[in-house]
Order: structure tokens, then sequence, then C-alpha cells
């Protein structure tokens, strides 16, 4: 993709890099198939499957970081209320 900029030269705003790789041949033709029913070409599938696959993936791990926390804070309350409770039978000895 392309724009110009002020002095109207050309200036690639989005950087495009090809990236090989080996994939079974059951893969292979699931994928041909796949994209040949949607009318798309391989490679526009197989980019915007790895574009959702990261995206998840970038959901899911703010979600366990968000449990994580909500754990670890659930925990420091319980300590504390065990802390109160081992000093309050401490200091009615």
């Amino acid at each position: 993709m392309t724009v110009k900029t002020k002095r109207g030269k050309s200036a690639r705003t989005r950087k495009v890099r090809v990236i090989h790789t080996r994939v079974p041949v059951v893969l292979e033709k699931e994928l041909k198939r796949f994209a040949d029913k949607m009318r798309i070409p391989v490679s526009n599938l197989i980019r915007t499957i790895l574009e959702d696959a990261l995206s998840i993936a970038e959901t899911a791990r703010k979600n366990v970081k968000r449990e994580l926390r909500s754990g670890a804070a659930r925990l420091a309350q319980g300590r504390n209320v065990l802390r109160r409770k081992i000093k309050g039978r401490i200091s009615s000895r």
C-alpha cells in the first residue's frame, strides 16, 4: 500500500513481508479447499487466520492476567484476615 507524501513521493505505509513455511499435504489441501470455497487467495486466508489467532491469543493473555491479579488480590485479602485472627488470639491470651 502506498501513499503520497507532501513532496509527492510514494512512501510505504505498511511493509509487507513474505514468510515461507512447510505444511503437511493434508493441511495444504484443506487451506486450498477452504480458500476456493470463500473465493479468496490462499495467502489472504492464511494471513487472516494468523491475524485472528494472534488477536485471540492477545485477548486470552489479557484475560489470564486479569484473573491472576484477581486471584492474587483474593489471596492477599485472605492472608490479611488470617493475620488479624491470629493476632487477635495471641493478644487475648
